[in-house]
């Protein structure tokens, strides 16, 4: 019995002083350092979009966020190109036609803002190889899984990034050629559905995109190859 009790109050001992060591803390700096410029965006082949916005502190909700809408914003080549400048549409993108890149020479972000200069390094263009997309479903009714694969002989990198937009058509269950409107006991117009105009009653459509970052990695593999990524 001693020996029970004694554990116990040892135990009680060590909780205690568990919670006695944890105390709330928050740096001084935490809701002042903010209004950092944030770029988001990748230079791409033709047409790059890049969103501008500022930081916020820790705890700063949604509603708080800041997009930048008065900013220069170009694509410059190491060999003296220069894009024309992004055009603005909404929440702090701009959409810069920058015409094809090429792989022999390297390509960097500039941007102006109030007075400031901000440009990225210089970097080739990476490009991407080609990609085989396999689908499995088990049984009807079943999810229907869509898997990407991947490989890169040339070596360029071992990552690899993936996002994606879907479309799907919708049928319903059955196949009506009019609606009747009545009024009161009398016809009042008949509508004729017909699949190639907005009258279209069997067929609509849905759509979405990623909304979270798709990667992978063959840093350690011997191959840089991707098989079967969901």
């Amino acid at each position: 019995m001693w020996k029970k009790y004694l554990h116990i109050v040892t135990l009680c001992i060590f909780i205690f002083s568990l919670y006695g060591c944890i105390e709330y803390f928050e740096h001084a700096g935490v809701k002042t350092v903010s209004g950092l410029l944030v770029v988001e965006g990748t230079i791409d082949h033709e047409e790059t979009i890049i969103k501008l916005s500022r930081s916020g502190y820790i705890g700063a909700t949604i509603a708080e966020y800041e997009y930048v809408e008065n900013a220069e914003v170009y694509v410059e080549s190491r060999d003296g190109f220069r894009s024309e400048a992004g055009i603005y549409t909404d929440k702090g993108e701009y959409i810069i036609r920058n015409g094809l890149l090429s792989s022999s020479t390297e390509y960097r972000l500039f941007i102006s803002l109030e007075g400031e200069e901000y440009v990225s390094t210089f970097h080739a263009p990476l490009f991407t190889p080609e990609i085989e997309l396999s689908i499995t479903k088990e049984k009807e009714g079943a999810p229907v899984y869509v898997y990407v694969s991947t490989q890169d002989p040339q070596n360029q990198s071992p990552y690899y990034r993936w996002e994606y937009k879907e479309n799907w058509e919708v049928h319903a269950d059955l196949y009506a050629n009019v609606t009747v409107v009545m009024f009161g006991a009398s016809i009042k117009e008949i509508i004729r559905h017909d699949i190639e105009t907005p009258n279209n009653k069997y067929h609509c459509w849905g759509a979405d995109s990623s909304k979270m970052f798709i990667l992978d990695s063959t840093e350690k593999l011997t191959e840089n190859v991707i098989r079967q990524k969901n």
